[in-house]
């Protein structure tokens, strides 16, 4: 019999990581799809109407997944104490694994940059490397601006970057723009809430949300350039008491 709860996920997606390290941590079963593999499972989303990833489906409804807060809202779960950090120390947390990814993402040359970051996703380490910056860059758009960025801006890769100085480039405008923000008293610009493509959200949970988003996936390329024969550049402290996935890819 199928189990009453499915959790749709792809290869190298962070949020279906955290969905799924989530359900197992308080116990729940469900049955694990990988829409990369089973193209049945795509075809139930579609029907659903449901776009991205991660999805869960409990019995007959499904939801799109981009926050705890969501999962525990749907499966109508004991409410989750908010994170350990505060917003200011979050944002500083955010320049300072920008800083450290910079010098990973710009320590790989062409032929790692054109390199799968994953065997089983066509990914290469230049767009995950810019999807690091590519986070903060959507936060700082819907700060400036007021309006949510697209899940597109955020997650598709920027056709523009093709080289390696080409990400360097971006790299430094958006490590730069950042530190100039927060610097400049940016911290205090921040309204109670903030639109997201999945929705509006308190702006803790959002912050919090870009923080550790970036984090893993400046753990993964952090990882990838270890594995090359750089050193680790991303101290393990820059990820104290951020609600990263334990497991660093599926």
């Amino acid at each position: 019999m199928r189990p009453d709860i499915s959790v749709y996920w792809s290869p190298g997606c962070s949020m279906c990581l955290r969905t799924k390290e989530f359900l197992e941590g308080e116990g729940i079963a469900f049955e694990s799809l990988n829409v990369m593999e089973r193209a049945d499972a795509l075809a139930e989303l579609s029907v659903a109407g449901i776009k991205g990833m991660p999805a869960i489906r409990k019995g007959d409804r499904f939801v799109y997944v981009q926050s705890v807060e969501a999962i525990v809202e749907f499966l109508g779960l004991d409410r989750r104490p908010a994170g350990g950090l505060t917003q200011i120390h979050l944002l500083d947390r955010w320049q300072q694994i920008l800083g450290r990814a910079r010098i990973v993402a710009t320590s790989f040359d062409e032929d790692m940059l054109a390199r799968r970051a994953i065997l089983d996703r066509e990914r290469p380490v230049r767009d995950l490397s810019s999807h690091v910056f590519q986070i903060a860059e959507g936060f700082l758009q819907t700060i400036a601006t007021g309006v949510a960025v697209t899940r597109e801006f955020q997650n598709r890769p920027r056709a523009e970057i093709v080289t390696r100085a080409d990400l360097v480039a971006f790299v430094d405008h958006i490590a730069d723009r950042y530190g100039t923000w927060l610097g400049g008293g940016g911290a205090d610009t921040i309204p109670d809430r903030l639109p997201t493509y999945y929705g509006e959200h308190p702006a803790y949970a959002v912050v919090e949300r870009g923080v550790w988003h970036s984090a893993q996936h400046a753990r993964q390329i952090d990882t990838i350039a270890a594995g090359v024969g750089f050193e680790y550049q991303i101290p393990p402290e820059l990820y104290a008491g951020l609600p990263m996935p334990k497991r660093l890819w599926a």
